[in-house]
C-alpha cells in the first residue's frame, strides 16, 4: 500500500530561517550607521513586519531580512499542515488480512489459493466462500491427509485421545461438531470487539497476553461441550494455568501501562 505523502516546504523556509539568510547579521548592506531607516533601525523596530526599508535601499527584495519567517521558527509555530494521500479505498490492492489469528496460514496449507483469500472480504467469509477449505482443514487435523492414513499420519484426534481428552468430531463424519465450534468464532476472519461481551479472546478482542493458539486449537480439536476452551493451558487440569500445549505466557513479562509490549530481544 502507498505510504502517506508528505510535503516539506515550509520546514525548508524554517530551516533557512534559522541557519541564517546572507545580511542578517548587519540586517542587509543598505543604509549607514546613523541612518534611521537603514537595516540596523530596522531590526530594532517592529519584528512581525517585513523590513521593507532593505528591499528599497538594496533594490533587490532578496536581500531583506523577512521577519516573517523568522518568527515561524522562534515561536514554535507549525511549519505547515501534512498532506495526506487522498486515494480512494478501491485504488489499493490488499495483500494480506489477519482478523483470527492463523486463520489464513492454516488454509493455505490445504490448498487455498492465499490471494484469493487476501482479496476477499468478511462478507465473502459469512457467505461461506471458504466453506470447503475450512471443512477440509478440520478433517486433515483430525484424520490425516484423505487417503494417506498410516501409522504415523492419521491426524491429531488420536492424540487427543491419548490425553484422556475427546475430541470433537470433524467433517465427513455424521454429526460434525467441529465445524460447528469454529465457524462461530472464525468466520467471518475478523477480531471481534464486544464492549458488552467477555472480555476475553475470541469473543472480545485480543489481550497481549491471551493464549491465543490454545484457544484456537480448542476449538478446532477439542469437543467443547465436555471440555473446556481454556483446557490446552492447563493440560493437568489442576485449575492453575499450565502446563500448556503451547507456552502460556511471554517470554519476558509484559508491562501493565503504555505499551503494555515487552522490548523486543536484543540482537546477538
Amino acid at each position: 500500500m502507498k505510504l502517506l505523502d508528505k510535503t516539506f516546504p515550509a520546514l525548508v523556509v524554517a530551516g533557512l530561517a534559522l541557519a541564517g539568510c546572507p545580511g542578517d547579521d548587519t540586517g542587509g548592506t543598505g543604509g549607514s550607521a546613523g541612518d534611521s531607516t537603514g537595516s540596523t533601525g530596522a531590526t530594532t523596530n517592529n519584528p512581525n513586519t517585513t523590513n521593507q526599508a532593505d528591499s528599497t535601499t538594496n533594490g533587490d527584495p532578496t536581500e531583506g531580512n523577512t521577519d516573517s519567517e523568522t518568527d515561524s521558527s522562534s515561536t514554535g509555530e507549525e511549519p505547515g499542515p501534512f498532506v495526506f494521500d487522498e486515494t480512494p479505498p478501491e485504488g489499493y490492492d490488499r495483500i494480506d488480512r489477519s482478523g483470527f489469528p492463523a486463520l489464513s496460514t492454516a488454509l493455505a496449507q490445504v490448498g487455498t489459493d492465499i490471494d484469493v483469500y487476501n482479496a476477499a472480504d468478511p462478507v465473502d467469509d459469512a457467505g461461506l466462500m471458504f466453506e470447503t477449505e475450512i471443512l477440509t482443514l478440520l478433517q486433515v487435523l483430525h484424520m490425516g491427509l484423505p487417503g494417506m492414513e498410516a501409522p504415523d499420519n492419521t491426524g491429531l484426534a488420536d492424540d487427543i485421545l491419548g490425553l484422556g481428552l475427546i475430541p470433537c468430531t470433524p467433517p465427513p463424519m455424521q454429526g460434525d461438531t467441529c465445524d460447528n465450534q469454529v465457524g462461530p468464532v472464525a468466520v467471518p476472519d475478523t477480531l471481534r470487539l464486544e464492549l458488552d461481551g467477555a472480555n476475553a479472546f475470541p469473543i472480545d478482542g485480543r489481550a497481549p497476553a491471551d493464549p491465543v493458539m490454545n484457544i484456537i486449537l480448542a476449538a478446532m480439536l477439542l469437543e467443547l461441550s465436555v471440555e473446556e476452551i481454556t483446557t490446552f493451558n492447563d493440560l493437568d487440569l489442576d485449575g492453575v494455568p499450565g502446563p500448556g500445549l503451547n507456552p502460556i505466557e511471554n517470554d519476558v513479562p509484559l508491562p501493565g501501562a503504555w505499551p503494555y509490549l515487552a522490548p523486543p530481544h536484543a540482537m546477538e
